[in-house]
């Protein structure tokens, strides 16, 4: 059965909320459920966005796989304690 919004509201860790919502994607959406969008921004603070797949969430956050040389990779590591990363999942068929 899929989680539905009001059923995880109450949850007070958020990544709690977000592996319900995987799991409820992963259900109904056949295609990359986890799937999400990253922006990271270069040192100038110009935004850039690109899709990663969510391989996994724990305590630390959430898990993708990159290069470290890649732009992306180079603008994370620069950005460490900086908050100027976002990550934005959506899934079509998602029913919560």
């Amino acid at each position: 059965m899929a989680a539905h919004l009001r059923d995880v509201e109450a949850a007070s860790d958020p990544l709690i909320i977000c592996r319900q919502w995987i799991e409820a994607a992963v259900a109904s959406e056949p295609n990359d459920p986890n799937a999400a969008a990253l922006a990271t921004a270069d040192p100038s603070g110009a935004p850039s966005v690109r899709m990663v797949l969510v391989k996994q969430i724990d305590k630390r956050g959430f898990c993708f796989y990159t290069n470290s040389e890649s732009r992306k990779g180079q603008q994370l590591a620069a950005n460490i304690g900086e908050l100027r990363q976002r990550l934005a999942m959506t899934a079509p068929r998602w029913n919560i």
